[in-house]
């Protein structure tokens, strides 16, 4: 889970509690992809905390920007062939997500 830290240093979701179960979610729902929420989580009780995490006001997609983008700086991923999801070019929409500034 050191790449997720990595990746979103510097995320502040104002409570180290929800930085910390975004670390947890996103390593989880990289390790197992193509799983629904509960699969991802692995539990009944971990999928419940995903979906509250989810419900909360403070989490907010636009607190994701990571670092490098608000300084204008180089992607620390850049050459390296990893693809950053929100920049994966295909022009697809989502639709909008309650709660997420959508």
């Amino acid at each position: 889970m050191d790449w997720v830290v990595e990746e979103l240093q510097g995320i502040d979701l104002g409570d180290e509690r929800l930085n910390k179960r975004t670390y947890r979610l996103v390593g989880d729902f990289f390790a197992n992809a193509s799983q629904s929420i509960p699969a991802s989580c692995g539990g009944w009780a971990e999928t419940q905390a995903a979906y509250r995490y989810f419900a909360n006001g403070q989490v907010d997609w636009q607190k994701f920007s990571p670092p490098f983008q608000a300084d204008g700086g180089a992607h620390p991923h850049a050459g390296s062939g990893f693809v950053h999801p929100g920049h994966h070019g295909t022009g697809l929409q989502r639709p909008p997500l309650a709660g997420w500034g959508g």
